[in-house]
């Protein structure tokens, strides 16, 4: 990529909070494999980059490791219960652990933050009724970060962290 706009990771006072890396390559692979079945699903994700600051390898950051994201698996297994029109699955992702620097500020040598491995459990339930007023219409229940970790993303700052666990509800209506 030529002039990649990016964070200037090495941004102090009166200097811009973006740059351009003049020439910089990320190269990546994600594979994903699903199984279907009329009472079992699921799926097999794995994500991972790589990148090259090109015009600056002796920047802090050579490998872009301030700008990719950790290498992520995710598995997602469910059943369906189709007399009852229910759909019930867990989803786990595991985000590998991952080191970038940080420039010190005020002269400050660079410091490395590291986000630690993790492994966040969802889960969701689904019903969708076939018959009568309600048919078309789907009810879905879901719990992110089951288990409430305290954790935070490669690309987040020290001081940021994932919102804790939560309960989201939807309500969907075909027509």
């Amino acid at each position: 990529m030529d002039d990649l706009i990016v964070s200037n990771s090495a941004a102090g006072a009166g200097n811009p909070t973006r740059t351009n890396l003049d020439d910089a390559s990320i190269t990546g692979l994600e594979l994903e494999g699903s199984y279907e079945a009329d009472r079992l699903f699921g799926s097999l994700a794995v994500t991972i980059q790589t990148g090259d600051d090109i015009s600056d390898p002796g920047s802090i950051n050579p490998a872009l490791e301030d700008r990719i994201p950790a290498d992520t698996i995710t598995l997602l297994l469910g059943t369906r219960l189709p007399t009852r029109n229910l759909e019930l699955g867990w989803e786990g992702t595991y985000y590998f652990e991952k080191t970038r620097a940080q420039a010190g500020f005020g002269g400050a040598p660079p410091t490395n933050i590291t986000a630690d491995s993790n492994l966040i459990h969802d889960v969701f339930a689904t019903w969708t009724p076939d018959q009568g007023v309600l048919r078309g219409t789907e009810f879905r229940v879901g719990v992110t970060n089951l288990l409430d970790t305290d954790y935070r993303t490669h690309l987040q700052s020290e001081a940021v962290r994932r919102s804790g666990r939560s309960i989201n509800i939807s309500l969907r209506r075909t027509f």
